[in-house]
């Protein structure tokens, strides 16, 4: 079934439209239950449908709605439901509703409580973007990929056709797929990406991922994205790189996504690879062993790549083990790098969320911070880094303060702010009483964002850079 905005524009009259004789008339509904004579009591009524809640629970967000308001539209669609014997709003999209009016009762009835409750709500943007919205919700099947309100203002104002709008919903269903995002994740996910291209004056993907000029822009949006969805550095290049294929894709006719489905579990893999010391194998390459993985968990319809471990039958005659089985590497390294997959398999999420999400990074702050509280404590502890001995306590007491770090970070035991205090201490004869301040001293610098770091970066090279002017 396809429905048109014809059929949700306040502004075009309808006239004889058949309607099954069991179903109330457009009027007659609307005249039934206007707004405000909606009333019930208790709890909200909470939605069966996962995807029919946060339907409702975008458009709460979209137009600020109270409690009371999210309530009625809850009620709404459920009473919708049961009075037509739907288990969800999918069921609009059954063929026997293609000539009906029921979208269009619904869409009137849930226009009206939003109309009476949202701030400065422009009817006619409101009908557009609800309709659309709706439309969305009714057609997705179990695949749910909200539109909102920034996404809809951006295709009405850009769309060029049909091929454009199918590739940005291509684009959206694959990122949903290998986030492994839910309905309304994918919503906030696209509501950042509209209301960031919409904010910079540009009209669409391709144009904000076009090319050098805009790399400034596409940095900032993916450090959005990094931090909002808590990406590793490895899918945030994924996603990158998909932003910038759906960018090519506009001047060819179609558009297939690159992205894997199982690109979060490719840091997983690397560490697996390296902890067993299949790394120092030229030959055995983790991305090209991730790959072939990724290939066997398609193709049986896994959702992680080391579920194929786990059937002793499916794995001894998949490509992986071939891969491992094929390698030079040595019979105990080819045993342990099996163990290792197969303890990955247990949990593959609590085994990913051990591995840092970006080391590189990791290392680079850790040993700015590091400059950071090294300048603290000279200054605490009365030592001129200006002075032969000044300079070389803000340079060795680093080797200490880094124990504080993972150990991924060069140097670091995992070792507590107060065991190093305790080891400055000694090393520097300093007085008992100070280990609270060297405490809090390496607790501030710990707890310094990036943001702070790169300030401080900037005002190091800044007064460099004039002490060698003069």
């Amino acid at each position: 079934m396809y429905i048109s905005f014809y059929n949700f524009n306040p502004n075009v009259a309808k006239t004889n439209i058949s309607k099954p004789m069991n179903k109330p008339s457009v009027q007659n509904s609307i005249q039934a239950l206007p707004c405000d004579c909606v009333s019930f009591s208790g709890n909200s009524v909470k939605l069966e449908n996962s995807d029919d809640q946060t339907f409702v629970d975008i458009l709460s967000q979209e137009y600020n709605l109270p409690p009371e308001a999210k309530k009625e539209l809850e009620k709404t669609i459920s009473d919708f439901l049961k009075e037509y014997e739907m288990s969800s709003l999918e069921g609009l999209s059954d063929e026997k509703y293609e000539d009906s009016d029921d979208e269009v009762i619904l869409h009137g009835k849930l226009k009206d409580i939003i109309m009476s409750n949202a701030e400065e709500t422009d009817e006619d943007e409101l009908s557009s973007y609800l309709a659309d919205e709706l439309i969305q919700r009714i057609m997705c099947g179990g695949n749910y990929i909200p539109q909102g309100r920034a996404a809809h203002s951006l295709e009405d104002d850009t769309i060029s056709g049909f091929f454009t709008m199918d590739k940005d919903k291509n684009f959206y269903e694959a990122i949903k797929d290998s986030l492994r995002l839910s309905p309304f994740e994918i919503y906030e996910f696209k509501k950042i990406v509209s209301e960031f291209i919409l904010k910079e004056n540009m009209k669409s993907i391709p144009e904000l991922f076009s090319g050098i000029e805009t790399a400034e822009s596409q940095a900032v949006l993916m450090e959005k994205l990094t931090e909002k969805f808590n990406l590793s550095a490895t899918v945030a290049d994924a996603v990158h790189w998909e932003f910038l294929m759906r960018s090519d894709s506009e001047k060819k006719i179609g558009y297939r996504p690159t992205i894997s489905r199982y690109i979060q579990e490719e840091d997983s893999v690397k560490k697996i690879v390296n902890d067993y010391g299949c790394a120092s194998d030229d030959s055995f390459n983790y991305f090209t062993f991730f790959k072939v993985m990724s290939e066997d968990a398609k193709k049986n319809g896994f959702d992680s790549v080391f579920e194929i471990i786990k059937n002793k039958d499916k794995f001894e005659k998949s490509k992986t083990y071939a891969f491992i089985n094929n390698s030079k590497l040595t019979d105990e390294q080819k045993s342990n790098l099996i163990i290792g997959l197969y303890e990955a398999a247990k949990d593959p999420k609590a085994f990913a969320s051990q591995i840092p999400k970006d080391p590189e990074a990791d290392r680079f702050y850790a040993g700015e911070r590091l400059l950071i509280m090294a300048d603290k404590l000279a200054k605490e502890f009365g030592f001129d880094i200006e002075s032969e001995s000044g300079r070389i306590f803000f340079e060795d007491v680093q080797d200490i303060l880094c124990k504080i770090y993972p150990e991924h970070i060069n140097g670091g035991e995992n070792k507590s702010n107060r065991q190093v205090a305790h080891e400055i201490i000694f090393k520097y004869d300093l007085s008992s009483d100070s280990v609270e301040e060297i405490e809090k001293i390496i607790s501030e610098c710990l707890a310094l964002d990036r943001k702070a770091v790169d300030k401080y970066i900037v005002s190091r090279m800044l007064s460099e850079a004039k002490d060698n002017d003069i």
